[in-house]
């Protein structure tokens, strides 16, 4: 082969060698635009701000993310200086993390940054630092977080915990938290179930197994079980357990706290010591108990009374009646009204000591047969006087036909020496008893009754009792019961 054709083959080989070269270069500049496009589409995308500032802190790249947190146009903010968008102190703090990077360490903080309508916002950092090829410091890349409302929220439910930390610390209703089973363990406790149960101190308390607490084990099984199946138990009522043994009633109400799977993580709830109150509905409830065995008593009596005068029937309760009336009109306590009630459906319970015959005799009686009638009083008294009434009941029932001049009977008291309750029966009684048909007389009417009473105010009768008697039945209208 001649020189010639060696040189062109030489030649066309070099020149076959740079056009593969250079389809090679091509080839990797288009992949590092393709590169390149990526990484700016992947930076722009970003939701955090991304940021890349030389050792001095000039912003040499800000992402469109970090423009939107701080306000500023991307133009704007391209060679700004930290110093620009952050208050003196905190750009100290910058510099200070700036100062690890510059020796290869990583930096996370937290710093305020200054948007361009001067609102302060909490910006999260996490830095990088950039070397060169020679191990030297280049620059700072930074992911941006604005925090602000996250604080926000994080402050409000701080606050939050504050206030209910502090609810449950002061109140007096133990509150507890604790864990699933039936070896669970108390996780959180307020002083007044520590208190409520006996123990030194919470710490105490923490350490003890909740089944420990139930004065039976088969209540905690019960109770478990019924949370588990229900997810909550309002105002159940256990029999509890003190730390030195002695039982007491609680009522508990809690909840299954539940993770994101549904599956229980812990029990809350609140115990209330209801102990008092249990011996309060026990002592209410033998107080109906003794109340209707007290009335039955009561009626009994009364019955009896009337089965001997027959034509009287009724007039023990409707003198009742017209007593409560006037007691209550006189602003009288219940308590007391209870007790004219009671002394008005027995006050003539004495005359079943006194014969049938003298007691519906038409005509005028004999001096022995109106002193029977005379003794009535004292014989009611003689029967009631055993009875532990709450009230003079047997000292009313003595009373009630005794007068303010002294002119009543069995003991001829005056003025404030007869009880108030037999003040009140005193006129009641003449008003009923003239109102009403006897066998010996016709009813005399109500008009005539009113008359009598007044007439006599102040000279028979308490004037106090009369006026409420009066307005009782003129101003309310009040009416007798028909028997």
């Amino acid at each position: 082969m001649k020189k010639d054709d060696q040189t062109i083959l030489r030649l066309r080989s070099r020149i076959e060698e740079l056009e593969k070269s250079e389809k090679q270069l091509k080839q990797s500049e288009e992949e590092l635009h393709t590169s390149r496009k990526r990484y700016r589409i992947l930076v722009e995308i970003l939701h955090e701000g991304l940021v890349i500032a030389d050792p001095e802190e000039n912003v040499i790249f800000a992402n469109e993310a970090f423009c939107r947190i701080c306000q500023y146009s991307r133009s704007e903010i391209i060679d700004m200086n930290w110093k620009d968008i952050l208050p003196e102190n905190e750009f100290k703090k910058l510099l200070s993390e700036t100062a690890k990077r510059k020796i290869g360490i990583s930096s996370l903080y937290e710093i305020n940054l200054r948007r361009k309508d001067n609102e302060l916002r909490n910006i999260s950092i996490s830095a990088v630092p950039c070397m060169n090829r020679d191990g030297e410091f280049e620059s700072s890349i930074a992911l941006i977080l604005d925090i602000t409302e996250r604080k926000k929220a994080e402050k409000i439910l701080k606050n939050s915990e504050e206030k209910f930390r502090s609810l449950t610390e002061n109140i007096n209703i133990g509150v507890y938290r604790n864990t699933v089973g039936p070896k669970g363990r108390f996780i959180e406790a307020n002083p007044a179930i520590v208190k409520m149960f006996g123990f030194k101190n919470k710490e105490e308390f923490l350490s003890t197994n909740v089944s420990d607490l139930y004065e039976n084990s088969e209540d905690r099984r019960i109770f478990n079980s019924r949370i588990l199946s229900f997810g909550s138990v309002r105002d159940e009522e256990l029999r509890l357990k003190r730390k030195n043994g002695a039982s007491f009633f609680g009522s508990v109400s809690a909840v299954a706290v539940k993770d994101e799977q549904g599956r229980i993580r812990y029990y809350d709830g609140v115990i209330e010591d209801i102990t008092e109150r249990k011996r309060a509905e026990d002592i209410k409830k033998d107080f109906k108990d003794l109340r209707r065995t007290l009335e039955g008593t009561v009626h009994a009596l009364a019955l009896t009374a009337e089965t001997t005068d027959p034509y009287t029937a009724g007039h023990q309760y409707r003198v009742s009646s017209l007593a409560c009336a006037i007691a209550r009109k006189m602003g009288l306590p219940e308590k007391k009204i209870e007790g004219i009630r009671i002394a008005g459906i027995l006050h003539d319970i004495g005359k079943i000591y006194v014969p049938p015959s003298i007691l519906n005799r038409p005509g005028k009686l004999v001096e022995i047969e109106f002193s029977l009638i005379r003794a009535h009083p004292t014989v009611g008294y003689n029967i009631l006087k055993s009875i532990d009434f709450p009230w003079p009941v047997a000292e009313a029932v003595l009373q009630h036909h005794e007068r303010l001049d002294g002119s009543g009977y069995p003991k001829g008291l005056k003025g404030k020496g007869i009880i108030l309750e037999a003040r009140i029966l005193g006129v009641a009684d003449v008003v009923e008893a003239m109102s009403s048909h006897r066998p010996y007389r016709p009813a005399i009417g109500i008009d005539i009754s009113i008359n009598e009473i007044s007439q006599n105010k102040g000279i028979l009768f308490d004037p106090d009792v009369v006026e409420a008697c009066i307005k009782v039945i003129v101003e309310d209208e009040f009416e007798f019961e028909s028997t």
